[in-house]
């Protein structure tokens, strides 16, 4: 459930910064996939976020997954408190960023933040369950084009051996909790990134 889309003049939109699926289509005639270019609609459903849908299946090798509305309520989150800090800054902390040049296929960041146009940092939201070593694979992918990663776990991907590899790794790693609106660090923490 992507969260962005490109306009008809080739801007990137971001579908919960409209009060509705119907105000977007207001604003919008067209709307094509950051990745693959195909034509999409926002969609908004009770109990959800609005998002775009492809019209068709999407093109784009990048591989992608379902996300669910913790998910994307995640990736909101941590986009605004990023937005906040950066205000009056020339980075730019940008949603469901693509980095079509890394790993085998390219690889789609949830959050990354850019300074002059170039991706410098991406976070990464972790709530389904995985290995260290595919979490390996994606940092291993995200340093090979100069880009740290700061990672945020929660509910099956928040286990002691992804904890302890993320930080030996990164030096850091968050705890993210949706049941208590709880997410590691206070309103300083990001700070410490654009200082």
């Amino acid at each position: 459930m992507p969260l962005s889309a490109l306009t008809e003049n080739n801007k990137t939109i971001y579908s919960f910064t409209f009060a509705s699926a119907l105000k977007i289509r207001e604003a919008h005639s067209s709307l094509k996939c950051t990745c693959c270019g195909g034509e999409m609609f926002p969609r908004g459903r009770k109990g959800a976020i609005i998002h775009f849908v492809h019209k068709q299946k999407c093109t784009s090798p990048i591989s992608s997954h379902p996300e669910s509305l913790e998910h994307l309520s995640g990736k909101v989150h941590v986009y605004k408190m990023l937005l906040n800090e950066t205000r009056g800054t020339n980075y730019r902390p940008e949603i469901e960023y693509r980095l079509s040049s890394c790993g085998q296929k390219g690889r789609i960041a949830d959050i990354a933040v850019t300074l002059n146009g170039q991706p410098f940092l991406v976070f990464e939201i972790q709530l389904c369950s995985i290995t260290a070593d595919k979490i390996k694979e994606r940092i291993d992918d995200y340093e090979q084009c100069g880009i740290e990663s700061v990672w945020f776990l929660g509910k099956a991907a928040d286990t002691n051996e992804n904890r302890r590899y993320i930080y030996d790794r990164c030096g850091e790693c968050y705890f993210i909790n949706f049941d208590t609106k709880y997410i590691d660090g206070d309103e300083n923490f990001f700070k410490a990134y654009f200082q």
